[in-house]
């Protein structure tokens, strides 16, 4: 068969197939049915709306289905011909596909929609015309669907055109179309316009603008391509291959080669863009360097250089005083841009006062009034004595001194005297403390001076009238002297009392424990008054600091000191009695607090001791002769180790002599005992019911049975263990004959081993 034949065939075919895929795609039915209970003339039907891929372009691909639902009321149901029950589908193959829908008042809509199989799109050969050389742009391209869907179809050219089935503007080169078709199923072709030789290739060297407003632009070409000489026409007349000396904009130039072929370029000239600065100055306040000038510069060329007036060379300036500062800033390119700022200071704050003196010295009714001017309102007022007020009253004589502040935080510090109208003082010439303490001798002289007229004086006793006291008793006065302008004056004074004698009484008894005698003496320490002292004892002593004594009683003593001040002591002193019969009962003895047949003691059992202790011994205390010491009446002890040990007891008698008892204590370790029965008898009557050797000072045991094959049937490390109890693996075992195995160590560490048999009767 001829090719021919075969494309003609083929494009029957596809015409056939595309008739029968119009007729489906345009054969989708939708209806909507309704029950009798909710069918009426205003009931909105459902409206359905279908998107997605509806339409394959290979057998690989799958299609999907999205449902826009309106109308009824929602919500609604769904079930596909497939037995689905989502709104929307995806991963489809091609076919129909029917869905019924039904909203909550029962309204049943069906929707069918196809998803159309893949179909051939088969382009026309491209028709093509070669560019008439290498620059020019006048080569031709067509393309044109020979087999496809159908109409609209979309073209999209790979430098660009859409939707232009024909172009007749290309240079040389190769293209590429892609057409899509309805359904967006793409095909491409790549064809080549080719030219009789190379084209006219360019490339530019452009100079912009150095700085704003100049004209120092140029555009320098380099050319290749095509057959040379060349001839050059610029926009601006220019006929030169280069041009400069330009101002900012866009300038063209068409470029000929000797065989006609021509190249056009646009180029532009970029204009610098001007500079500008941006200033935030904070003038300086209080007469102070603390001003700022700070420069933000936009346009020109980073980066920026700063040339002040001051010799500074940043774009911030701090610490300024108030003044003119001038500043060149200069760009990359050399262009610059000047300015000027001023700086002004805040005005001086002004305070003035009125003041009125006080009446009298220490009377409160003067006052300050204060008026401020200049400066940034409000302001604050601080006094050295607390107040914030402008204006001030009830001020005793004095100086005072206030911060004023403005808005700015500017100050200004005053101080103003206030003064007396009348001056009264007081003066203190002489001041005695009493001869001693408590006496009522003490003495004082006021003077007074600035009074007007006669003096009223009044003392904080009572007394009034006199300047001078000679009957003063220790303590803190306050004096109120008035004049006859009623100004007062109120002193005070303090009368303190000498250091008081004191004296104290101790005794001290020595004892002779081994013929029962006490031997006292008082002792006196005396403290304060003044030296040389007089001392008389109740007991006829004088002048004695240390006298003896021998009974109990009343023991006194008066001392006077040098200016005749007197102090007494007194102690009723309680003298200990003689012992003329020291015999004192002091005994123990001990036994074992766990009932034992064993009259050894042994390492590690409990020993209490008894005492027996007479009624006038006390603080006794024991010595166990181990380094332990107890202060209990009949302490409980327990010795760890063996030896013989010397327990002591010591108590006192009332004249703290010591009494001891010493008894020593024989402590030795038990011999290790295990003794193994022969036989046991497992019936459950709690006799005899397991296999367990009788133990005594073990330290460490262990117990293996056997059976006559070797078999090992029980095994413990435990010394509290109740034994073999006759069975295996919970079940129990025959009577008769095992072998036993005993490990065992005794409390020194030495290690035994025992074997033998036993027999289980049952």
């Amino acid at each position: 068969m001829k090719k021919r034949d075969y494309i003609r065939k083929f494009q029957v075919i596809a015409l056939l197939f595309l008739a029968m895929w119009s007729f489906d795609a345009f054969s989708q039915k939708s209806e909507t049915t309704g029950s009798a209970n909710h069918r009426d003339g205003n009931y909105d039907g459902i409206r359905v709306e279908v998107s997605g891929k509806l339409a394959l372009c290979s057998h690989s691909e799958k299609g999907f289905i999205i449902l826009d639902v309106s109308g009824g009321k929602a919500p609604y149901t769904f079930k596909w011909n497939t037995n689905e029950t989502t709104q929307n589908r995806d991963n489809l193959n091609a076919g129909t596909y029917t869905v019924e829908i039904k909203d909550s008042n029962g309204l049943v809509h069906i929707e069918r929609i196809i998803v159309q199989p893949p179909f051939p799109l088969i382009l026309d050969p491209v028709e093509t015309h070669d560019a008439s050389c290498g620059s020019a742009k006048d080569g031709y391209a067509k393309i044109g669907v020979k087999v496809g869907r159908g109409e609209p179809y979309k073209v999209v050219w790979s430098h660009g055109p859409k939707d232009v089935w024909e172009l007749s503007d290309l240079s040389a080169g190769t293209y590429t179309a892609v057409v899509y078709d309805m359904y967006n199923c793409d095909v491409s072709v790549s064809f080549e316009i080719k030219s009789p030789e190379g084209g006219i290739n360019v490339s530019e060297n452009i100079g912009g603008i150095s700085c704003s407003g100049e004209n120092d632009g140029s555009i320098n070409l380099a050319v290749a391509g095509g057959v040379a000489p060349y001839t050059y026409k610029w926009n601006t007349g220019a006929t030169n291959k280069d041009i400069s000396n330009l101002s900012a904009g866009n300038y063209e130039v068409t470029i000929t080669d000797s065989n006609g072929c021509s190249f056009f370029g646009s180029y532009a000239v970029t204009a610098a863009s001007p500079l500008e600065i941006n200033s935030s100055t904070v003038p300086p306040l209080c007469n102070s360097a603390d001003g700022s000038i700070s420069l933000s510069v936009s346009g020109g060329t980073a980066p920026f250089t700063y040339d002040w007036n001051t010799g500074a060379t940043s774009s911030v300036l701090e610490n300024l005083a108030a003044g003119t500062y001038s500043v060149v800033v200069t760009d990359a390119n050399g262009c610059s841009i000047n300015s000027s700022y001023s700086l002004w200071d805040s005005s001086d704050l002004e305070v003035e006062a009125q003041v009125k003196d006080a009446s009298c010295q220490g009377n409160p009714d003067g006052t300050i009034a204060l008026s401020v001017s200049g400066g940034a309102t409000p302001y604050t007022f601080a006094w050295s004595h607390g107040p914030s007020d402008s204006s001030l009253t009830e001020l005793e004589p004095g100086d005072y001194e206030v911060t004023v502040q403005d808005a700015n935080g500017c100050q200004q510090v005053k101080s103003f005297t206030v003064a007396a109208k009348t001056s009264l003082h007081g003066t203190v010439l002489s001041q005695q403390n009493p001869s001693c303490f408590g006496a009522a001798d003490g003495q004082a002289e006021l003077e007074v001076s600035g009074a007007v007229g006669e003096i009223k004086v009044i003392w904080s006793d009572g007394v009034e009238g006199p300047l001078k006291r000679t009957d003063l008793k220790a303590g803190t006065y306050s004096i109120q002297i008035l004049d006859e302008n009623s100004c007062t004056l109120n002193q005070s004074l303090s009368i303190t009392d000498p250091e008081p004698i004191q004296a104290r009484i101790s005794t001290v008894f020595e004892t002779d424990c081994e013929l029962g005698i006490v031997k006292g003496k008082a002792v006196l320490t005396i403290t304060g008054g003044k030296e040389p002292y007089k001392i008389n004892w109740n007991t006829g002593d004088k002048d004695l600091r240390e006298i003896p004594v021998y009974q109990s009683g009343i023991l006194q003593v008066t001392i006077t000191d040098n200016v005749g001040c007197q102090a007494e002591s007194s102690i009723d002193l309680d003298m200990p009695a003689q012992s003329a019969n020291r015999a004192r009962v002091l005994d123990f003895e001990y036994r074992k607090v766990e009932f034992s047949n064993e009259p050894e003691v042994l390492v590690g059992e409990e020993l209490e001791f008894i005492s027996e202790i007479s009624e006038d011994l006390r603080d006794w205390t024991w010595d166990f002769g181990d380094g332990i010491v107890s202060n209990e009446r009949n302490p409980v002890h327990v010795f760890d180790q063996e030896g013989e040990f010397q327990v002591t007891l010591t108590a006192f008698d009332p004249l703290g002599c010591p009494v001891t008892e010493v008894n020593a204590v024989l402590v030795t370790n038990e011999e290790a005992m295990m003794v193994v029965p022969n036989a046991f008898t497992p019936n459950g009557d709690g006799l005899n019911d397991t296999f367990i050797p009788k133990m005594r000072s073990v330290n460490t045991f262990s117990l293996e049975v056997f059976n006559i094959w070797g078999e090992k049937l029980f095994i413990t490390t435990d010394i509290e263990s109740k034994g073999w109890d006759g069975s295996y693996q919970g079940n129990l075992v025959q009577p008769g004959n095992y072998v036993y195995r005993i490990h065992y160590s005794d409390l020194k560490g030495e290690e035994f081993t025992l074997s033998g048999g036993v027999t289980l009767v049952r």
